[in-house]
């Protein structure tokens, strides 16, 4: 019998704006992709975190207007120019029919590059959703990035060749701005907050790493006509340096979910306080019902610990350490749980700036 995978958030949407002007985006104009395709990257892979994943993009329908439509996920292609067939106005995605937006994770990305009165009433919509519902909040990001070719086009003169659609190439490479509006639970706005800061990422390109699978299970989505079946990986990675991280992938091969991990976990580095070949001090990690006892020990110890968090910490570089789980044994909050103790840990030097006093008087 197969192992039903709990995520614990349970349903996220991705809104990509596809009119049009927006595949200026795609190409960085010397014909590489350009720093949106990363940042939609990062927002799919962020989607795998969820049990349910729904993505939307627009479609022409009649009287110049555009209406949101699901897609599945292989067919959700943001980096083809086939995309982004779409000429009429955009769609406001809080006034969608049969979308409920005051529930789950909501991610919108466009150029904002209709009128003022579409841009006003998508305001007006964001602000009544968030107040609409108890304990919502939100996040606004805008992220500036190379552009080239047409942004803003009379619907009457778009320019076609058949079904391919035409970018000027006499057009400057130039810089415009993309933005991303995202709207959940304020527990779910915290998580992706902490996945898109960006501020103190660690370059997993500059590291030695090690990667190991800690847990396969098998999950299913249930959808219209019955289930379908996928595999979810956790994969740690570490340079037994102080550096780990862990990471989630889900896909319909195990390979696939395996490669998924790996990528999600080098994005989820952290640096860890380490004391010689142990951690600086006792820590407990909580995570859900998952907590997690670390201790110190002396040097001829080794490591003292269940599979899944003596993998963690060998990884992260740690050789002496006593280590212990105190709640639930389910491996995804175990897993969260030791990386939350493992980021809450501080060397004594670490302690003294933060309090602003001396090595001696925080031994002491």
């Amino acid at each position: 019998m197969s192992t039903v995978y709990t995520i614990v958030y349970k349903k996220a949407r991705l809104f990509v704006d596809n009119t049009f002007g927006v595949y200026g985006y795609v190409l960085d104009g010397t014909g590489k992709k350009s720093g949106y395709c990363d940042v939609l990257s990062q927002l799919s892979e962020f989607m795998n975190k969820y049990n349910t994943e729904e993505y939307y993009c627009l479609k022409d329908v009649e009287n110049k207007k555009t209406q949101w439509i699901q897609k599945d996920e292989d067919d959700f292609n943001f980096k083809s120019k086939s995309f982004y067939e779409v000429y009429n106005k955009l769609s406001n995605p809080y006034d969608a029919e049969n979308i409920d937006m005051t529930t789950g994770l909501n991610i919108y990305v466009t150029d904002l590059a209709e009128g003022m009165a579409e841009n006003k009433a998508l305001a007006e919509a964001i602000n009544s959703n968030i107040i609409s519902g108890s304990n919502r909040s939100a996040l606004l990001y805008c992220f500036l990035v190379k552009y080239q070719g047409l942004y803003s086009v009379d619907n009457d003169n778009v320019i076609h060749d058949g079904d391919d659609i035409q970018i000027h190439a006499d057009i400057s490479v130039n810089q415009k701005p993309v933005y991303v509006f995202v709207s959940g639970s304020t527990r779910e706005i915290e998580a992706f907050y902490k996945e898109f800061n960006m501020a103190n990422k660690i370059n997993a390109a500059e590291l030695d790493l090690q990667e190991q699978l800690v847990v396969l299970n098998r999950v299913s989505k249930t959808v219209k006509g019955g289930r379908i079946a996928r595999f979810a990986a956790i994969m740690v990675v570490g340079d037994g340096n102080g550096h780990v991280g862990f990471g989630l992938g889900k896909a319909a091969e195990v390979p696939d979910a395996i490669r998924k991990g790996i990528e999600d976990a080098k994005k989820n580095m952290i640096k860890v306080s380490l004391a010689g070949s142990t951690i600086p001090h006792e820590i407990i990690g909580e995570y859900g019902a998952g907590k997690v006892l670390l201790k110190p020990a002396a040097p001829g110890t080794g490591i003292i610990a269940g599979g899944t968090v003596r993998t963690i910490l060998a990884l992260a570089g740690i050789k002496n350490i006593r280590a212990k789980c105190l709640r639930s044994s389910n491996p995804t909050n175990v897993v969260k749980a030791t990386f939350e103790g493992l980021k809450a840990l501080k060397t004594a030097e670490e302690i003294a700036e933060l309090r602003g006093l001396s090595v001696e008087d925080v031994k002491a």
